[in-house]
């Protein structure tokens, strides 16, 4: 129900599993599911209940000691803090996901938040900084043989070196260049 959008429908299935699940006393279901009702929350743009349900779930896995489960919705309320335009605590939450996902040898989950981390800092104009966590977004993605989210992270690129000054321009193009991908965008950066 709620890949397809009916997020009424995927909550009240949610609620049937959570009675359950807490009935059961499952504790990781537990966090599990308010985790996807977190989601559900966020698609609707309910960021207020989106952040109670991934800091329900998120209390429940740093209790169980569920490194890997904090991660992901460490990362989560990184994307809630960053569509609300708290770029502060957006950082804030995906430098505390980066750095279980690499402790833990997740070189896709860390790709996935570098490339988050990239459209931060564009965001806040920093372009240098954000082209180099998107090229270590994309090296990463390459090297998890990802060749479709590391297209996108290089469209990312490609979009945050036209919006960037000339002045951050050379400095985006020498890194891109000092990575050696060339051949990820339809062309390189121009000069």
């Amino acid at each position: 129900m709620q890949e397809q959008r009916e997020f009424a429908a995927a909550e009240q299935w949610y609620r049937k599993s959570l009675d359950i699940e807490e009935k059961l006393d499952d504790e990781y279901g537990v966090a599990s599911t308010y985790h996807q009702l977190g989601i559900i929350a966020q698609q609707q743009q309910d960021f207020a209940s989106a952040e109670q349900w991934y800091r329900k779930s998120l209390a429940i896995k740093e209790k169980l000691g569920n490194e890997y489960g904090a991660a992901i919705t460490y990362h989560q309320l990184g994307r809630v803090a960053q569509e609300k335009r708290d770029l502060a605590a957006a950082e804030q939450w995906y430098r505390k996901s980066l750095a279980i996902k690499e402790k833990l040898g997740d070189e896709h989950g860390a790709a996935i938040t570098y490339g988050q981390l990239g459209i931060v800092e564009a965001a806040r104009t920093n372009f240098p900084e954000s082209a180099r966590w998107s090229i270590k977004c994309i090296l990463a993605f390459l090297r998890t043989n990802d060749t479709h989210s590391a297209h996108q992270g290089a469209q990312n690129f490609m979009i945050f070196y036209g919006e960037a000054p000339a002045s951050d321009k050379a400095k985006m193009k020498a890194m891109w260049e000092e990575a050696g991908l060339s051949e990820i965008p339809p062309k390189s950066p121009p000069g």
